[in-house]
């Protein structure tokens, strides 16, 4: 990823602005730019952006469908109707999921 140096100084330091170029979730081309003073602070600013971006692309939400959605909802519920009521209730529940998921 480039990092320019820019025009400015501060407590001695040269200015640079680091710019990280990535793809956003919805595929479209970004930049994210910042501003650091200093060769070696513009490097680590560098590394600290790419992390960043590789974090959030981890944490990307997984597209489901209804139906998976569904399910999901169906079987945590049950979990929590298993461990509450009776097993009988827990019976009901899985002939309903049964009768109404097409």
């Amino acid at each position: 990823m480039p990092i320019y140096k820019a025009n400015g100084k501060k407590d001695g330091l040269q200015k640079y602005n680091v710019r990280v170029n990535y793809i956003s979730d919805s595929g479209e081309p970004k930049q994210l730019t910042r501003t650091a003073y200093g060769n070696d602070n513009a490097k680590t600013l560098e590394m600290q952006l790419i992390n960043e971006i590789k974090i959030k692309g981890e944490q990307r939400i997984k597209k489901m469908t209804v139906q998976e959605l569904f399910e999901e909802y169906i079987e945590m519920k049950t979990k929590i109707v298993f461990s509450v009521y009776r097993p009988i209730v827990m019976e009901r529940v899985k002939q309903a999921r049964q009768n109404n998921v097409h």
